[in-house]
This record gives structure tokens, sequence and C-alpha cells, in this order.
């Protein structure tokens, strides 16, 4: 018996279809992945820099190493990495007020994206200092 050509056998078409959107799919996948690293890369170089600032703001007076130190403590507690030395900057006048920078810190996201760049992250954070107790 003979079938009718619109009833050939389609097991392959799915194996193309499949070829077809999985690239689309692992693309999308690995973006939330990436997006998610970026988030917690981001709010851990704030924590770390208000964690920073905060110590400078209730010692008196303020050292920028101990306050440059201590944002590196926290980064490193918080990613298991150091910020690179050139990227931390502590502000400081000794009458008003501790801030720390942490300038063009770079993200390199895995998803190969074409033309793709990384993400350049400035945080800063700033915090009055304290009275000194008599």
């Amino acid at each position: 018996m003979m079938r009718p050509s619109f009833l050939r056998d389609e097991s392959g078409a799915t194996m193309v279809e499949f070829a077809i959107v999985l690239p689309v799919l692992c693309i999308f996948i690995f973006g939330a992945i990436d997006f998610g690293r970026a988030l917690k890369v981001y709010n851990n170089l704030s924590a770390a820099a208000r964690d920073g600032a905060r110590y400078g703001a209730s010692t008196n007076p303020p050292s920028p190493t101990a306050i440059a130190a201590r944002t590196q403590t926290a980064f490193q507690s918080a990613m298991g990495m150091t910020l690179p030395a050139g990227n931390l900057q502590v502000e400081t006048d000794n009458a008003t007020f501790v801030a720390v920078r942490i300038n063009d810190y770079e993200y390199q996201p895995w998803t190969p994206i074409p033309g793709g760049q990384a993400l350049t992250f400035n945080i800063r954070a700033q915090f009055r200092l304290e009275p000194a107790q008599p």
C-alpha cells in the first residue's frame, strides 16, 4: 500500500527545529546568568565602598590607608578576590566627610555577544564624619 506524500515520516524535523532554537535558548539562559553575576558584583562593590566609608567616618582622624584596607577586606570576603589597586580611591576632608570611590571596575560577561563589551562600574559612597566623643 502506498502512502500519500503528505504523510511522510517527519522524525528528523524535530531535530532540525531543536538545532535552530538551541542557540537562541542558550543565549537567553546564559544572558540571565550573566545579568545575575553582574548584579552580584555591583552589589558587592557598593557594599564594600559603604563599609569602608562608614568605617572611616567612625574613626578620628580617618586614615586613608586603613579605610582602603577595610574596603579591600570587605570586597575580598564577599567575592574571593581583591580590587585592583588603581581602582580604589579614598577621599577625606578631616573636618566633614569620608568618601570611597571604586572607579572603572570592569566586569567581563561569560555570554559571547557579538560586539559585546565589558561593563564598567563606578561606585561612590560618602559618609559624614561623626563628632569625636569627649
